[in-house]
């Protein structure tokens, strides 16, 4: 059985909570304790409405690069192959080209190019390589961020190995000009770039008119954009 001491205990402490809770104990105001319960961290369980959202639930996703914005910098590699549309024989030959270049945005969807390409000619008497430097304008006419139509304008100079075009000279330049699109990849910022140019050749008339062969491809080529 409970002691004496016990049931008093108890009858004193029943009678403490009583007078708190019509605000008084001794004539002196007692303020109830305030007790909030937050439900526990948990991503399983949905934020009430109008709370701020926990750090896993931020949007952590990298910042896009747009395509076409002025003062946008981008690296583009391509591959191509051109053949050959004159008539004489000795300015026939496929070329083969692999080129990286540097890309600045001057305007919205107005670019240059800085463009450094390697060459095989295949020719139909000697075989040469050859290195080329080329400055090219791009502009963009047509872009809704996922697509754009180009037509583009360069011009250039390569040293070779062997004549180009044959019975020419070591030395030519590179006129071009032509169209295209780029395609954006997925949800990244690489893009696919697909062209059509005609490309020149010829050292115009710098040695003279009797070394100034000069043949004209029609020349395809594709690669990737990405950003610098």
């Amino acid at each position: 059985m409970p002691s004496a001491r016990s049931i008093l205990t108890l009858t004193v402490s029943v009678a403490t909570l009583s007078l708190a809770a019509h605000g008084k104990v001794g004539g002196t105001e007692i303020q109830p304790a305030l007790v909030s319960v937050e439900p526990a961290l948990n991503p399983a369980v949905e934020p009430r409405s109008g709370a701020l959202p926990l750090a896993t639930e931020l949007d952590a996703s990298p910042a896009r690069v747009e395509y076409g914005a002025e003062g946008s910098r981008w690296w583009i590699i391509t591959t191509g192959w051109g053949h050959g549309i004159t008539s004489q024989e000795s300015e026939e030959g496929d070329d083969i080209n692999l080129a990286g270049a540097f890309s600045y945005f001057i305007v919205k969807d107005v670019e240059v190019n800085a463009e450094l390409g390697a060459w095989y000619h295949d020719q139909n008497v000697d075989d040469a390589i050859s290195g080329n430097l080329s400055l090219v304008f791009r502009w963009h006419f047509y872009n809704n961020n996922d697509w754009t139509i180009y037509a583009d304008l360069g011009v250039g100079a390569l040293v070779a190995s062997d004549e180009v075009p044959q019975e020419g000279t070591n030395f030519a330049f590179t006129p071009r000009a032509g169209v295209g699109f780029t395609k954006r990849l997925g949800d990244c910022d690489t893009r696919l770039i697909v062209g059509l140019r005609w490309q020149h050749f010829s050292n115009a008339r710098v040695f003279g008119d009797d070394d100034n062969p000069g043949r004209d491809d029609v020349m395809v080529y594709a690669g990737v954009v990405f950003p610098f």
